[in-house]
């Protein structure tokens, strides 16, 4: 009697741990999120109905994305209508719960920063289409935002979450371009992704040339910084706004200026590419 006594209360000790592993999603990730016409969670290749053109037919595209973090579910990708909203904060505030009604800084603060972080921003980059509205190339980029870069294993877990919600043929290719601020771990980790079946790449891959972001002229004195001290040399006056800046790579972020030339691909989608449309400023 004792025996079947035991081996019952293994049995139920067993079902019950089987009925919580199917139960904890529902339990560890109870928040939802009130659906809207303006996000999906997957996205079609090459040319979705939430794709945000460039500025020509030779230019790349985008979707971007928001990964919400715990207590929501990590595994659920929000693709924003980017036709309609440019920018990752005016889709959030809007359609997502838990940054209605926050403003600007509130938001960066909860999503470019690893303190406190409660989403993740990135983009899926697609490639131009040619005259017959085609891919010009079977490929597209995937890429992160924040200011402190993500390790390694992040990106990896990331990357294979948002490509998976993409519909692609077969032999279509997903590429990591990561953002300036992600450059260094992917470049150091180069073949460990490339390991991975996480090849790096950049919007360079798709050019015949230079690029222009945003069109315009402009006149200034061209000054050269690195990309990490246009910051400190704003605030002390070495670099003003009516400069032309040249610079190793293009941060989330840049102050006004006269125009900007990054020495490397920058990507059409990027804050600092569509605040110099806005603003008419020349960016190549």
């Amino acid at each position: 009697m004792k025996r079947q006594l035991q081996q019952r209360q293994r049995v139920w000790t067993a079902a019950l741990v089987v009925l919580a592993a199917m139960l904890w999603p529902a339990i560890g990730w109870s928040q939802t999120i009130t659906p809207s016409a303006y996000w999906k969670h997957q996205v079609v290749f090459p040319d979705d109905s939430f794709c945000a053109r460039g500025i020509s037919r030779d230019s790349a595209r985008w979707v971007k994305f928001t990964i919400l973090l715990d207590p929501y579910d990590p595994n659920v990708v929000y693709f924003q209508d980017s036709r309609k909203y440019v920018f990752h904060y005016n889709f959030a505030v809007e359609n997502l719960d838990p940054f209605v009604g926050m403003t600007s800084q509130q938001f960066n603060a909860v999503t470019l920063s690893a303190q406190n972080q409660q989403a993740v921003l990135g983009t899926v980059v697609l490639p131009p289409l040619d005259r017959d509205s085609q891919p010009a190339f079977q490929e597209y980029g995937i890429q992160f935002v924040r200011q402190e870069p993500y390790d390694r294993e992040e990106i990896k877990r990331m990357f294979e979450l948002v490509k998976a919600n993409v519909q692609a043929p077969a032999d279509v290719q997903a590429f990591y371009f990561p953002t300036y601020e992600q450059q260094a771990v992917a470049q150091t980790n180069r073949d460990w992704f490339e390991a991975q079946g996480i090849p790096l790449g950049s919007t360079g891959q798709w050019a015949n040339g230079n690029i222009c972001y945003s069109q315009g002229w402009a006149l200034g004195t061209l000054k050269f910084f690195p990309a990490g001290t246009v910051a400190d040399a704003y605030q002390d006056g070495s670099l003003g706004p009516a400069d032309i800046l040249l610079t190793d790579g293009i941060p989330a972020e840049l102050p006004f200026l006269a125009g900007i030339i990054s020495l490397v691909p920058s990507t059409p989608n990027s804050h600092v590419a569509i605040l110099a449309r806005t603003q008419t400023v020349p960016f190549v």
